[in-house]
This record gives structure tokens, C-alpha cells and sequence, in this order.
């Protein structure tokens, strides 16, 4: 889903296409491509699941650059409470990034 397709269907509580997230899990930076509701918590309400494109760790680079194998885009779903939301960053344009990419999400 597309928050700008169908904002009827798109978790009020939800954090906009673009925002920067970590996965907590995987401890890795990435970036918010979709939401919806998932199931239903202990008060009856729902909880949002994120599609999230993780951004590939090139922190080491430098270091091991004999090492390194190229790393692929990676898209996984997580729970709102396994991610964390770096709000003071303004989202990124998700369209032209997708765009920028061929148009592969």
C-alpha cells in the first residue's frame, strides 16, 4: 500500500514513507516503505507492521575492503515495537529513491 493511494487505509499512528528506522533485531539503519495493521493487541487495538528497506553496513569498508562482499538490498517486515523512528529527520522522498533504484520496490 501507498500512503498517497489510499490514506483511508494507512495507520493514523503510523510513521510517514520515508522515515529513517532501525531494526532493533538486526541493528541495522533503513527506511519506512509501507505500514498496515497486523494483529490486534491485548486492548483490542491494532499493531502496525512496517516494510522497511534496510540500507546495506558499509561502516567498515575502509578496513576490510579485501573482505567485503557486496551486499544486497534487503526488505523485511517488523512489528512498531521492534523498530526505532528517527523523527528529527525529515523523511526521505521514497518515490525518487525507488526511482533512482529502476523502479525495484
Amino acid at each position: 500500500m501507498n500512503m498517497n493511494d489510499d490514506n483511508s487505509k494507512w495507520p493514523k499512528e503510523a510513521v510517514p514513507i520515508g522515515t529513517l528506522v532501525r531494526s532493533i533485531k538486526r541493528n541495522s539503519l533503513g527506511i519506512v516503505a509501507d505500514a498496515y495493521y497486523g494483529e490486534t493487541d491485548i486492548d483490542n487495538k491494532g499493531i502496525i507492521i512496517y516494510t522497511i528497506l534496510l540500507i546495506p553496513d558499509k561502516s567498515n569498508f575502509l578496513l576490510y575492503t579485501k573482505h567485503i562482499q557486496e551486499e544486497k538490498l534487503f526488505m523485511i517486515n517488523e512489528y512498531e515495537y521492534d523498530i526505532y523512528a528517527y523523527l528529527m529527520v525529515p523523511p526521505l522522498n521514497f518515490a525518487a529513491l525507488n526511482e533512482s533504484l529502476g523502479g525495484i520496490i
